[in-house]
């Protein structure tokens, strides 16, 4: 019974994971890098980063930090607003769950950038690795 089950959750990660690699246009990098990056940046980083431990088990500098999520399950899924906890945190829905979880809310157009970047399929740019990297030098053999 248990890989009856089994399947139909391998797929849909699957499909989650085939969603999270499609290639974003411009626009919509651009659109991450003036109005989300910056969100996220002012009001989670200095919890949920690389540089502190993150709160909850949640990084939010990080693509596959969002969507791998944190103690509570998945911040986002690409294109589906309402399956992830992050837009749940930030609209005070569960109080004792809020987030920020000191200070001001966020506005609720901030809300409405952040529900639009999931539901364009999260863009986040690539990073730019050297192709020497890994690579032996001559100098040091």
């Amino acid at each position: 019974m248990r890989s009856t089950l089994l399947l139909p959750a391998l797929y849909l990660g699957l499909a989650a994971i085939a969603r999270a690699s499609e290639p974003h246009s411009q626009e919509q990098l651009e659109f991450f890098e003036r109005k989300v990056r910056p969100l996220l940046a002012e009001h989670c980083h200095s919890c949920h980063s690389a540089e502190t431990k993150p709160a909850g088990g949640l990084r939010v500098d990080d693509r596959n930090g969002l969507i791998a999520g944190g103690n509570t399950g998945p911040a986002i899924v690409p294109g589906q607003v309402e399956k992830g906890n992050l837009l749940r945190r930030i609209s005070h829905a569960d109080a004792k769950r809020r987030m920020p979880p000191e200070g001001e809310a966020l506005t609720p157009e901030q809300v409405a950038v952040l529900a639009k970047w999931i539901r364009d399929g999260v863009a986040w740019p690539g990073s730019n690795i050297p192709s020497t990297l890994g690579k032996a030098r001559p100098e040091y053999e």
